[in-house]
């Protein structure tokens, strides 16, 4: 009589099989796990190192805008002192000159202020000299005490002319106010 330990070496050749079909299949199978995880840590690296070389290339970006911007605003007005150049030579040149004529003098220096006026108009730099009448405008005109009372809303006289830069106001012209209407 057979017990259920007992097996037949048919039954044992067999069971032997399965066990080594099982056990190849687990080498089979951990093999493809090793190579699948060395491909894992290969794009791993792979993808490690795009990382690295994306931030080293956006730091050198950062540091090269940071130097553009230092150089920018250390020559932001080159444009605008070359064009004040030639005024100021004509003005040394007139200091040269050893001239008691007055009118040449005058001359000298009325060509020096056309040089300096083409060098502020070329650069976007535009006087601000309101004329008579002109309504006030509190962001262009800063008035002087008024003439009349607190009501005046028109210029009456410009004491010191003002400036803008491309549309955006340095210096306020200087103005006397009186009411609105006829010149006083």
């Amino acid at each position: 009589m057979m017990r259920d330990t007992d097996m037949t070496s048919e039954q044992a050749h067999a069971g032997h099989g399965d066990d080594s079909a099982q056990g190849l299949g687990r080498v089979v199978s951990g093999q493809r796990i090793a190579e699948r995880l060395a491909e894992v840590e290969a794009r791993s690296e792979d993808l490690q190192q795009a990382i690295r070389n994306a931030l080293g290339e956006s730091e050198y970006a950062r540091h090269r805008a940071e130097a553009d911007l230092s150089h920018a605003y250390r020559f932001a007005i080159e444009g605008f002192a070359r064009a004040l150049l030639p005024f100021k030579d004509a003005l040394e040149t007139a200091l040269c000159v050893d001239t008691t004529d007055a009118k040449a003098l005058k001359d000298g220096l009325a060509l020096s202020l056309r040089q300096m006026d083409n060098a502020f108009w070329r650069n976007g730099l535009r006087e601000i000299c309101p004329q008579d009448g002109e309504p006030f405008d509190v962001e262009r005109h800063r008035p002087l005490p008024e003439r009349d009372d607190a009501s005046a809303m028109v210029v009456a006289g410009t004491q010191r002319k003002g400036y803008e830069l491309n549309g955006r106001v340095l210096r306020a012209a200087i103005v006397t106010l009186r009411r609105g209407g006829s010149a006083a």
